[in-house]
């Protein structure tokens, strides 16, 4: 794969010191409500698939695309994307102290001389949060980018100190794994 392009669709600040080429903008086109239907984990992995496939489709020649979708859900209850300050603050609020459950698709999409094959996984994983001040809560929504954050917060950001216990597979949801996949 070295004249390979490799583009991803989300977490691209894990990927960019890997001299990875990165892209975003193309994910915007996708309407997650559209698959709101699908429930669970599926829906999870659609969307990121969906994410990669918008792209791939987009595109000709040897390529490698990565589509990922989070999903954080407590008691049934998914967490999307807020739309406010205030669902964000809401959000943190209800998650905080207690556990839920994140599960992260990655969808990868890969064309090599002609010969298409594509990799659908997804990892969950147990997240309990500490009890966080109001003070804090809001300083986090304040200061970092939760509108774009399943569940309003990024377990790999500066929300990490709030983090009191995981299990299963964190670090999966931290990092690309391409030999598993190559």
């Amino acid at each position: 794969m070295n004249d390979t392009i490799i583009y991803l669709i989300r977490h691209a600040e894990t990927v960019d010191e890997k001299g990875i080429r990165n892209t975003n903008e193309d994910s915007q086109m996708i309407n997650e409500k559209e698959i709101l239907s699908i429930q669970g984990e599926e829906q999870s992995k659609k969307l990121g698939y969906i994410k990669a496939k918008a792209v791939f489709d987009n595109m000709q020649g040897d390529r490698a695309i990565i589509g990922s979708d989070t999903m954080v859900v407590k008691n049934e209850k998914v967490y999307e994307k807020p739309k406010s300050r205030e669902e964000a603050i809401q959000m943190l609020n209800e998650l905080q102290g207690t556990r839920h459950t994140v599960y992260t698709s990655l969808a990868i999409l890969v064309e090599e001389k002609g010969e298409y094959k594509e990799y659908i996984d997804l990892i969950k994983t147990d997240v309990y949060f500490k009890r966080i001040s109001q003070k804090e809560i809001e300083e986090y929504v304040d200061n970092d980018e939760v509108m774009d954050k399943a569940g309003s917060y990024a377990i790999q950001s500066s929300f990490c100190k709030f983090i009191k216990k995981h299990f299963d597979n964190l670090s999966k949801c931290l990092q690309f794994i391409f030999p598993l996949y190559f």
